[in-house]
């Protein structure tokens, strides 16, 4: 055969086959007259909305605030204490008497001279039964900070017989510290370390108090926590030094628990 003739068959075999399979398509596809009965025979459920895509967020939820520890209202955890905690009281800028020792007093900041110092409310007007109480403090390197739940039977006193309270300091070692003056008796509660202590920093120290309980925190962060077996029932407040030079402003209570 000749050449010519041969292309010729060959040619004529790549066109017959390249016109089956466009046939073959064009039966596959619908036309366009088609397209509508051909979606209608597709399930609603393959038209709906296409499928949601993960975007990679959380579902924003409401803001929950966290309260450790102590609450306003515990029916399951009875509080001790002859209190009905209902007495509303908030007090700044407290007027705190001598105890022992000797503050010098400038525009509500208690500087502490002479040494060890104990400062307290005498001033039935403001108990501290329960609540929040805090104060700003630059200790100097000494033991300086806050007394609660206290009881004496004297003016006059530092510790001893008939003396009980409280007291949340930050240590001359750089802790935040928990101690109890019972009657003659002390104990360390709790303590723990203060990051990058310094004696020349201002510390806001504040313990939130409710019958056995009792809450310390140091710059607004929680260190401490402790229920007491045998709790004070005292009223009184103020404040306590360890040395010369120790500093204690904006004192305040208030009934409320102020986290």
């Amino acid at each position: 055969m000749k050449l010519w003739k041969l292309l010729l068959v060959v040619l004529s075999v790549v066109i017959f086959a390249f016109s089956g399979m466009a046939c073959a398509v064009r039966g596959y596809l619908p036309t366009e007259s088609e397209d509508a009965g051909y979606m209608d025979t597709v399930s609603p459920d393959e038209t709906d909305t296409p499928p949601e895509v993960d975007d990679g967020e959380e579902e924003s939820k409401p803001y929950e605030p966290f309260i450790p520890g102590i609450m306003d209202f515990d029916p399951d955890n009875p509080i001790g204490g002859d209190y009905d905690f209902s007495t509303v009281y908030d007090y700044t800028g407290a007027t705190l008497k001598d105890a022992s020792g000797t503050f010098v007093e400038e525009n509500g900041a208690y500087t502490a001279q002479y040494g060890a110092a104990l400062y307290v409310n005498r001033n039935a007007q403001y108990p501290f039964p329960y609540g929040t109480l805090s104060a700003d403090v630059i200790s100097k390197g000494t033991d300086t900070g806050i007394v609660f739940g206290l009881s004496a039977n004297r003016n006059y006193f530092w510790e001893g017989s008939g003396i009980s309270y409280y007291f949340f300091f930050v240590s001359q070692a750089g802790r935040a510290y928990l101690g109890k003056a019972d009657n003659g008796g002390w104990a360390a509660l709790s303590e723990r370390e203060i990051p990058n202590y310094s004696g020349n920093t201002k510390y806001n120290v504040k313990v939130i108090f409710k019958g056995n309980k009792i809450l310390c925190y140091i710059d607004g962060q929680q260190m401490l926590s402790y229920a007491d077996s045998n709790a004070l029932a005292g009223t009184g407040w103020g404040i306590r030094a360890g040395g010369v030079g120790a500093t204690i402003s904006n004192v305040q209570i208030s009934s409320s628990f102020i986290y």
